[in-house]
């Protein structure tokens, strides 16, 4: 099971799913700068850096950014800005 990671989101792979509530969870890019914009939308602590295996799940990413053709795929340029906590 694996939990988004953004601060007091608390969706997860075990009781969220795109069947059933319409979710899905996407690995945090690999280009640093855009990897640095996600891990500040986390709103964690300021030395936390995601595990390899961390997890975005959909709820933060406006529809403009999914691609959906055989699958649902988060574009290159997502950028998540939408359920975040506040400063």
């Amino acid at each position: 099971m694996s939990t988004c990671t953004v601060k007091w989101c608390g969706k997860n792979t075990r009781t969220s799913s795109f069947k059933k509530d319409g979710i899905t969870f996407h690995r945090f890019p690999k280009d640093p700068n855009r990897k640095a914009i996600w891990i500040e939308a986390c709103r964690r602590d300021k030395k936390w850096y995601p595990p390899c295996k961390a997890l975005m799940c959909s709820r933060h990413f406006e529809k403009m950014y999914f691609s959906i053709k055989n699958r649902i795929r988060l574009m290159n340029d997502a950028v998540p800005t939408l359920y975040l906590p506040v400063l």
